[in-house]
C-alpha cells in the first residue's frame, strides 16, 4: 500500500515539473507498456502499476486543461459578453480614489461582443472562471449573484521574483483562466439568483454580518465562521503571523477535523448511553456519516476553497480508514490524503498551504507515536522545532512565542470558540435573535484575545530568517527528527549536530557581496534594490495608488523581508508617476527608512517630511566603496523629464538608473558636462519611443541595458525601434518581462559584475 502511494505521488510530482504537454499519443504508449507489465507482474506490483496509471491519466488531464486555458491568452483585449455567477468573496476597496470590486466569476455562457464576429472561441470559456476587475463600480456586487457583463479580457501574468508567488500557477489551480475588466460603456445586468452552494454561503455570510455588526472582533468571527479573511486588517494579520497563531484563523484541517469530531460524537455518545455494546459497531457508519456531513457543511460555508477541500479530503480519508475495518497505519492515511489532494489538483504541490498543512500533520504524527513527551507544552515545543524550516521558507521569520501562544490559543479556539461558532452559525440560519447570545460569548473571548495581541510588544520576539540553502534545511529537518526520537534511544546528540549549520548560518551569515543591484519584476513599473555591506538603497517602488493597492510595494516589501532586511537607508523616488511611486506607502508602513529623496514633496510620503530631501539639493554620498551621485534635468519641462537619475560607481563598474527621462532630459544631461558612460543602464521610460535617443545611448555606451516592463503591457513597451537601437550597437538587452528578476553582483571591487536572471533556465509548462 505504501509503495503504491509513494510511486503514485512521485508520478504526479514529475508530471507537474514537465516543461510541456507531451500529447496523448506518447502518453498512450506509456500506458500500453504499463498495461503489458500489469499482465505479467506479481499482484502487488500490479497494484502499484494501477496507481501509477491513474496518476498519469489524471495528472496529464489536468495539464491538458491548463494548456488549453493558457491558449486563451491569444484572445486578450477581445470584448466578450459573459453570463456567470460570482463565486468568491468580493474584494471591495478604493483604487486611485475610485470604488473598485474584484471577484471570480464562474462562466455559464459566453459570446463575442462583436455582433459581426462569428468566431466560436468564447464558448471555450464556459465552465471556467475569470478574475473580474470592476473599476468605478456603481452597484455593490455580492457573492452568489449572477451577472451579465461585457468584459475586455486580459491574460494572466506572473511576476517572476525569487521567493515570489507564481500568480498564473495559483490561479490555474483555482480554474481561473483569464482576467477581465468590465467595459463601462455597457451597463451590467443583474440576473435572477440560482440556489447553489455559493448562494448559500453568501446568504449565511450576510446573516452573520448582521448578527456581528458592532462587535470589535467581527473580522475574526467572520474568518472562523465562513472563511472570509477580507475584513482582517493588514496590521492585525501581521500580528497574528508574528505571534505564530495565524493558522488558527484559517478554516483548515484543525477546524474541519473538529467539526467532524463533533458530528461523530453527536451520534456515538447517545449510542453508548442508550444502545447495547454489541450494536455499537453498527452505529459507527451513522456516526461517520454524521461526521462527514458536518465537515462538508463547514467546508461549504467556508467557501469550498483549496485549503478547506484539502482539509475535507484528510477528514474523509480518516473516516474511510475507520470504516474499512482494516488495520491502516497512520502514515498510510497521511500518504493517501496527500495522493487524493494532488489528484484533485496537481499544481497544489507548489502551494504554501499544502506544505504547511501536511508538514504540520506529519510533525504531529511523528510526535504523537511515543517519540516525545506526552505533555501539551512538550508537543507544541516539538511542533515548533519541526516547523522552523517551513516558517523560514514561507514567512522568512520565526515567532519565538509560537509554542506558548498555541498552548493557550489552540484549546480555546478549537474546543470553545469554533464549536460555539458552528452552533451560532446554524442557529443564525434559523433565527438571528437566538444566535446573538452565542456570538456574544464568542465576542467576549475573541475581543479579549484581540486586545492582548494588539498590545503585545512582538518585535523583539520575532527572529528574521534569511533564505536557507536546501542542504542546511535538510540537515535541520533530519536533526529535528533525530533529536525528538524516544528518550533512551542512543544517538539523540547527533540531532543537535545536524541542526547546528542552521544556527551558524543565522548567527554568522556569510559576508555580503561588495555590491548587489536587483531589478525586481514589478510588471509595468520600476523597482530596484541596491545593497552594499553598509547600506540598502531602494530606487522606485513599482505600481500602486500609494494607499491600500500596491503591487510594487508588496513585491519590494516581501523581497526585502525574505532577505532579512528591515531598514532602508535611502528611498529614492525618481518621480511621482504611479508606476514608480505607487509602493511608497507600503514600504513606509513595513520598514524603517532613513531618507526619502524625490523631485518634489508628495502626499504619499508626507508623513516622512522631516526625512525628505529634494533630488536637486540632496548631496552625493559614498558607502563601503560605492559612490552614489544624483542628477536631475530641472531646466526642462515635464514630470518624466524631472526624474531623479542615479549614477553609481562601484569599483571599476558604473551603473546608470534613469527613471522616465525623455529626449529633452537626455539632451540636458549630455550638455551638463557629467560623464555619463556606464557599464549597465536601466533603459529610460521602460523603452518608450520618447526616450533612448541615439546620442544618449552613444554617450552612455552600456554593455548591458535593462528594460523594466510588464508582460503584455498596454503601452507595447519596449518599442521595437528602441530595441533595435540598442541591439545594433552591440548592447546586451534584458527585460524583466521575459527574464523576471535580474540580479547584478560584484563580489570584490576589481571583479567583473555577474548577471543572473530569474527565468534563465528551466521553465514549467505554464510559464
Amino acid at each position: 500500500m505504501k509503495l503504491l502511494l509513494v510511486v503514485s505521488i512521485l508520478t504526479l510530482i514529475i508530471i507537474v515539473w514537465l516543461p510541456a504537454f507531451p500529447g496523448w499519443p506518447i502518453i498512450s504508449g506509456f500506458l500500453a507498456v504499463f498495461a503489458f507489465m500489469f499482465t505479467v507482474c506479481h499482484r502487488r506490483i500490479g497494484q502499484v502499476i494501477v496507481g501509477l496509471c491513474l496518476s498519469i491519466v489524471v495528472g496529464f488531464w489536468h495539464m491538458e486543461r491548463d494548456v488549453e486555458a493558457l491558449s486563451l491568452n491569444q484572445y486578450a483585449d477581445e470584448p466578450v459578453v459573459i453570463e456567470g455567477q460570482i463565486v468568491s468573496v468580493v474584494d471591495r476597496q478604493k483604487r486611485f480614489n475610485q470604488p473598485y470590486a474584484g471577484f471570480d466569476l464562474a462562466v455559464s455562457k459566453a459570446d463575442s461582443a462583436n455582433l459581426a464576429d462569428d468566431n466560436q472561441w468564447p464558448s471555450l470559456l464556459e465552465g471556467r472562471r475569470i478574475r473580474v476587475a470592476w473599476h468605478n463600480v456603481t452597484s455593490v456586487p455580492q457573492l452568489g449573484q449572477r451577472y451579465r457583463l461585457v468584459l475586455r479580457l486580459k491574460p494572466l501574468v506572473s511576476l517572476h521574483n525569487r521567493g515570489g508567488v507564481d500568480y498564473v500557477r495559483s490561479r490555474l489551480a483555482e480554474d481561473v483562466v483569464l482576467k477581465g475588466s468590465v467595459v463601462s460603456t455597457t451597463p451590467p445586468v443583474l440576473q435572477p439568483a440560482v440556489f447553489n452552494t455559493f448562494w448559500l454561503r453568501s446568504w449565511v455570510r450576510q446573516r452573520l454580518l448582521v448578527v456581528t455588526a458592532g462587535m470589535s472582533s467581527q473580522p475574526l468571527l467572520i474568518a472562523l465562521s465562513v472563511g472570509d479573511r477580507s475584513l482582517i486588517s493588514p496590521f492585525l494579520r501581521q500580528r497574528l503571523i508574528d505571534l505564530g497563531v495565524a493558522h488558527l484563523l484559517v478554516v483548515s484541517g484543525l477546524h474541519i477535523g473538529l467539526a467532524a469530531t463533533i458530528g461523530f460524537y453527536l451520534v456515538m455518545l447517545p449510542a453508548r448511553l442508550f444502545i447495547r455494546p454489541l450494536l455499537w459497531r453498527y452505529c459507527e457508519l451513522t456516526a461517520c456519516m454524521s461526521a462527514a456531513s458536518l465537515a462538508l457543511f463547514y467546508t461549504l460555508i467556508s467557501g469550498f476553497g483549496i485549503a478547506s477541500i484539502r482539509a475535507l479530503i484528510m477528514v474523509l480519508v480518516v473516516l474511510f480508514c475507520r470504516l474499512s475495518w482494516r488495520r491502516t497505519l497512520v502514515w498510510q492515511s497521511w500518504l493517501l490524503a496527500l495522493w487524493f489532494v494532488l489528484l484533485l489538483e496537481p499544481l497544489q504541490l507548489f502551494s504554501a498551504g499544502l506544505w504547511l498543512s501536511f508538514s504540520a500533520v506529519f510533525a504531529l504524527i511523528y510526535l504523537s507515536i511515543g517519540r516525545y513527551g506526552k505533555g501539551w507544552l512538550a508537543l507544541q515545543l516539538g511542533l515548533f522545532v519541526m516547523m522552523v524550516v517551513p516558517s523560514a521558507v514561507f514567512f522568512s521569520q520565526l515567532p519565538l512565542l509560537a509554542p506558548l501562544a498555541n498552548v493557550v490559543a489552540v484549546p480555546v479556539i478549537s474546543f470553545v470558540v469554533v464549536p460555539l461558532l458552528l452552533l451560532a452559525t446554524v442557529t443564525a440560519m434559523v433565527s438571528l435573535s437566538l444566535a446573538i447570545p452565542i456570538f456574544g460569548v464568542c465576542e467576549l473571548l475573541m475581543s479579549t484575545a484581540q486586545q492582548f495581541i494588539v498590545a503585545m510588544p512582538l518585535s523583539a520576539t520575532v527572529i528574521k530568517l534569511p533564505a536557507l540553502s536546501p542542504a542546511v534545511s535538510l540537515f535541520f529537518l533530519l536533526g529535528a527528527m533525530v533529536l525528538l526520537i524516544p528518550r533512551g534511544l542512543p544517538g539523540r546528540w547527533l540531532g543537535g549536530v545536524l541542526m547546528l549549520p542552521l544556527f551558524l548560518e543565522v548567527l554568522y551569515p556569510p559576508p555580503p557581496a561588495f555590491f548587489t543591484m536587483t531589478v525586481l519584476d514589478v510588471g509595468q513599473g520600476l523597482a530596484v534594490v541596491i545593497q552594499t555591506p553598509a547600506q540598502v538603497v531602494v530606487y522606485d517602488t513599482g505600481f500602486g495608488d500609494g494607499q491600500a493597492f500596491s503591487i510594487g510595494g508588496r513585491v519590494v516589501g516581501d523581497w526585502l523581508q525574505q532577505n532579512g532586511i528591515d531598514h532602508i537607508d535611502y528611498l529614492i523616488v525618481s518621480h511621482g508617476d504611479s508606476d514608480h511611486a505607487g509602493g511608497v506607502g507600503e514600504l513606509i508602513r513595513r520598514f524603517s527608512i532613513g531618507k526619502i529623496i524625490s523631485p518634489q514633496q508628495d502626499w504619499r510620503w508626507q508623513s516622512m517630511a522631516s526625512r525628505w530631501q529634494a533630488c536637486s539639493l540632496a548631496p552625493n554620498w559614498s558607502a563601503a566603496g560605492t559612490r552614489f551621485s544624483l542628477l536631475q534635468a530641472k531646466a526642462v519641462t515635464g514630470d518624466n523629464n524631472h526624474s531623479c537619475v542615479l549614477l553609481i560607481a562601484t569599483g571599476n563598474t558604473r551603473l546608470l538608473l534613469t527613471g522616465d527621462i525623455e529626449r529633452e532630459a537626455e539632451l540636458y544631461l549630455l550638455n551638463s558636462g557629467v560623464l555619463l558612460s556606464a557599464d549597465v543602464m536601466v533603459v529610460p521610460h521602460h523603452g518608450s519611443k520618447t526616450s533612448s535617443s541615439p546620442a544618449f545611448i552613444n554617450a552612455v555606451s552600456p554593455v548591458l541595458a535593462i528594460i523594466s516592463a510588464g508582460q503584455h503591457n498596454r503601452f507595447s513597451h519596449p518599442n521595437p525601434a528602441v530595441r533595435r537601437r540598442y541591439l545594433n550597437r552591440g548592447v546586451r538587452l534584458l527585460s524583466t518581462a521575459s527574464s523576471g528578476q535580474i540580479d547584478l553582483t560584484k563580489l570584490a571591487p576589481d571583479q567583473k559584475i555577474t548577471v543572473q536572471t530569474r527565468r534563465c533556465c528551466y521553465r514549467h509548462y505554464w510559464q
